[in-house]
């Protein structure tokens, strides 16, 4: 899926959570970063696009970290980090 689809995906999510709640943009942000954290590399993408990176090294890089198991509770941290203030 591209990230659009991710991120959407992850707003849809998000709305489930909300039930009746007054303010459900918390709730939403967190289902898109949740959704889009995990493709943040694609910028390494941009930086490749743009020459100043080889596709060579975006190629080997790209979803190394956080695509990975252990990137998970990192991820999952920052996405909740919306919903917990409000």
């Amino acid at each position: 899926m591209d990230i659009v689809t991710h991120s959407l995906g992850g707003v849809l999510i998000g709305s489930f959570a909300v039930g009746k709640r007054d303010n459900p943009y918390p709730y939403l942000l967190a289902g898109f970063l949740g959704a889009s954290l995990p493709d943040a590399d694609a910028i390494m993408g941009l930086l490749a696009w743009l020459d100043l990176m080889s596709m060579d090294t975006f190629s080997k890089y790209h979803r190394l970290l956080s695509h990975t198991v252990l990137a998970t509770p990192f991820i999952a941290a920052i996405a909740a980090a919306p919903s917990w203030k409000w």
